[in-house]
């Protein structure tokens, strides 16, 4: 039985083949995606990057009361 990963993968290739690539092609791009994929964030990149993303939703509530309730 086929995950819905495997079919992803398998439409995927076949967009791929369509397109024009050999099999090679494809095979450095996956291969490419895998060393993109195990270069990942350091702990203290992925805290730098969760602190900027709260100070940036922060941004959009500037008052206690941002729905206007109780007017």
């Amino acid at each position: 039985m086929y995950s819905l990963n495997d079919m992803d993968r398998l439409l995927e290739i076949k967009d791929y083949l369509a397109d024009g690539l050999n099999i090679a092609a494809i095979q450095r791009k996956y291969e490419e995606r895998a060393l993109k994929k195990k270069q990942s964030l350091s702990d203290s990149e992925v805290r730098q990057l969760l602190q900027n993303e709260i100070s940036q939703q922060s941004r959009f509530t500037t008052n206690a009361n941002p729905f206007g309730f109780g007017r």
